[in-house]
Parts: structure tokens; sequence; C-alpha cells
């Protein structure tokens, strides 16, 4: 008898404990189910540590993704503010990249397969720079550009071919001919500062410096 009072105790136990997991959320559910009530808190699931780790792999792999550009620029201290925030740098690496392992995380608490609902709060609170270029528009912006005038500094280096290799970070080559002389191919480059993204100050020119992100407090 005292054996089965034992095991029934033991279950309700681990029925108890599955409850409470389920209400407090965790990564494996939420990313089963973004959608649940314990998945609104974001940074209990993906903490800055392990978006910062998934950014280094990214970025280690294809520099020269507008969004390692801007995060480049956030941890020299050159760019801060909201863009500079962990989880607006992996929306903006992962925006672009193809399938790569470190966008699972991130695209299945923000961008779950099939449009399906997410809670988490840091999905829709730290956005990408609205119009951030792709690294391939860049590269073709730089190719009209240097094209109609190649004596400008950013196409003799290190924008010398329109390439991961020949101009490995576009993002900044052509925001660095469009900030010095601004021509009908720059509409890609104004299609982001257009909104001047707080902090972006080496992409769009002056503007105010907010801290935060990887460019400083975390």
């Amino acid at each position: 008898m005292s054996s089965a009072r034992c095991s029934q105790g033991g279950l309700g136990l681990v029925l108890v404990a599955a409850a409470l997991q389920g209400a407090m959320g965790d990564l494996a559910g939420c990313l089963a189910d973004p959608s649940a009530s314990g998945c609104k808190d974001g940074a209990a699931l993906y903490s800055h540590s392990a978006i910062s780790a998934d950014l280094d792999a990214l970025c280690a792999s294809a520099p020269y993704n507008t969004g390692c550009s801007v995060r480049t620029q956030c941890m020299s201290g050159a760019a801060s503010g909201p863009f500079c925030d962990h989880w607006s740098l992996i929306a903006a690496v992962c925006a672009s990249a193809g399938d790569e392992e470190g966008c699972s995380t991130y695209r299945g608490l923000c961008a779950p397969a099939g449009g399906a609902k997410t809670v988490v709060r840091e999905c829709a609170a730290s956005p990408v720079a609205r119009g951030l270029p792709s690294a391939e528009a860049a590269w073709g912006d730089m190719a009209l550009l240097c094209g109609e005038m190649p004596d400008m500094l950013p196409c003799l280096g290190p924008c010398t071919s329109y390439d991961a290799s020949g101009c490995p970070d576009p993002l900044l080559s052509l925001s660095q001919v469009c900030t010095d002389h601004y021509m009908v191919d720059c509409e890609g480059w104004w299609g982001m500062c257009q909104y001047k993204p707080a902090g972006l100050v080496p992409f769009c020119g002056s503007g105010v410096a907010i801290t935060g992100g990887e460019g400083g407090s975390s």
C-alpha cells in the first residue's frame, strides 16, 4: 500500500513539475510553440551570451552580411543605440542569412514556420533598422556607383570588386560613397538612412548616439 502511495506521489510531483515548466516556458517548448503564454520573456529563453555566440559564428562565416557590418560598428563604439541591441542584431543578420544553424533559435522564436504566432516580447521590441539593404543589394549599388566614378576612394579600395572577397563590407563602403557624394544609385542606401536610424552614425552620418546593446551596456 505504501509503495502504491509513493508511486502515486511521485507521479503527482512529475505532473506538477511539468505543469510549472509549461507555465514558465523553456527554450525547447517555446521553439515548438512560441505562442505559449510562458514564452513571453525572450531574455529568459535566449540570453545575450547565447545570442552573442550565434552572432560570432554567423559573422565569422559571412562577415559581409550587412547585419554583421552594423554589429562591427556597434562593438567598436562607432555606432550605438537601439539597433545595437542583441535581439536587433540577430534579427538583422538573420534577415538576409541563408539556412544557417546560428539563426535557428531566433527564427524559431520570432519567425516560426508557417507564419505561426509568437508571444516573445523581444521579437517585436527589437526591430531591424528599417530599409537595411542586403549585402547583395549593396554590392549591386557599389558596382553601379564605381562604374560611374571609379576614382572614389572606396572604389579604389577596399571595394575593388563586388563580392565577398573584393568588397568585404559592402554596407560601410556604400555608406562612405553616399554620405560623401549622393548619386542616383544611392537609393538603396537612402532607403535606410532616410529614416535617420538612431545611433547608426557610420552609415548615415552624424546623429544622436545612444548607448546600449553590444556597443555599450548589455
